[in-house]
């Protein structure tokens, strides 16, 4: 068969060949050069844990409490295992929306989180999420059902007792 084709036909023949050998090659090559090694792999992602209610003598992050602030918004009282705990926020999904909540430290291990005021037996989907490298940390449902509302500002905090009524003779 190869008898048959002419010099210039062998030629183009073996060029072919040569071209598509070192085509062949390169690709090979890229392959073995550019494709990451076992050392060199990005960390993944460890998987966030579930927050829920706090128990009694809570010893990782739970949530304490939701409640209202005077101006009538939001707040939202976690418990965080230790004060170097990650500083996070809270994103909110519910069934209007998503909303975020900043977060701040009080005490040492409480993280007050302030947004937009939720509602009594609403069901609420939160996201804690750190603020620096934004992967969540926890996820946990939530149906509302109570809310501690804050004390007036400047307001005395004062106990009333009950006067009893006067009887009528």
């Amino acid at each position: 068969m190869l008898s048959k084709l002419t010099t210039n036909q062998k030629i183009l023949l073996i060029l072919f060949a040569l071209i598509l050998l070192i085509g062949i090659s390169i690709c090979i090559v890229s392959i073995l050069f550019f494709t990451p090694s076992s050392t060199t792999e990005e960390p993944t992602a460890k998987p966030y844990t579930t927050i829920q209610y706090c128990r009694n003598n809570p010893q990782e992050l739970c949530l304490l409490s939701f409640g209202r602030d005077v101006y009538g918004n939001a707040v939202i009282n976690i418990f965080t295992p230790d004060e170097k705990f990650p500083d996070f926020y809270l994103r909110i999904v519910r069934a209007t929306g998503e909303i975020i909540y900043v977060c701040t430290q009080s005490e040492s291990s409480t993280i007050i989180c302030k947004g937009d005021a939720l509602n009594l037996g609403e069901r609420v989907e939160i996201f804690v999420t750190s603020t620096e490298s934004y992967q969540i940390i926890a996820q946990g449902i939530f149906l509302i059902k109570a809310i501690y509302i804050s004390p007036e500002i400047n307001q005395p905090a004062t106990v009333s007792t009950p006067t009893p009524l006067a009887e009528e003779d």
